[in-house]
């Protein structure tokens, strides 16, 4: 069974390698508080990682935009300060689908830049007809990453009756490299 360690370390390496090969100037993370996410997995680990790793990279802070059916707030994570924690009481709680379409509408209206980092943090729990669109299928400078282990192991529960990363796939083909940590789905899809 892959560790939740494993699949972070994973992540890290990739969020590293992306940061240095890019000089990106900022870090715009879209946090998926849908009731999914919420009740099923623990979201501020993931984040964590995120600062730890824009930290060590000379990032003072990060920018957190939490999401379900709504956007909420900008809320600025202070990379020094980033502990579990720390992140849980800055994170609103929401609850209801996952509206991908608003963020979506929201990067293209405000965060052009490829200078700009943007992970979406997600279960990937939404329709596919609310991301046919231009930002999704041509941006090079969006990634995703599963909340945790526990959304990533639902994954391969659910594998026989298609999955979001498939479909997603199909949309766009470069699919599994904006994945965070794609190593491990080289050997299922």
């Amino acid at each position: 069974m892959i560790t939740k360690q494993e699949i972070l370390n994973v992540s890290r390496k990739k969020l590293n390698k992306l940061i240095t090969k890019k000089n990106y100037k900022r870090i715009y993370v879209f946090a998926d508080m849908s009731g999914s996410v919420v009740a099923d997995f623990d979201i501020e680990p993931t984040i964590e990682m995120i600062c730890n790793v824009a930290k060590q990279h000379g990032f003072e802070s990060i920018y957190i935009k939490p999401f379900s059916h709504e956007l909420g707030k900008t809320i600025t994570l202070y990379t020094a300060k980033a502990n579990i924690e720390y992140i849980d009481k800055k994170l609103p709680k929401y609850y209801g689908g996952t509206a991908i379409k608003i963020v979506y509408d929201y990067i293209d209206k405000y965060i052009k830049n490829e200078d700009t980092l943007i992970i979406i943090i997600s279960d990937l729990y939404f329709s596919l007809t609310e991301i046919n669109n231009k930002t999704f299928l041509t941006a090079d400078n969006i990634y995703y990453a599963y909340p945790n282990v526990a959304a990533f192991e639902r994954y391969f529960t659910i594998k026989n009756i298609g999955t979001p990363i498939t479909e997603l796939s199909k949309l766009r083909p470069d699919f599994v490299k904006k994945l965070l940590f794609k190593k491990w789905f080289k050997t299922i899809l």
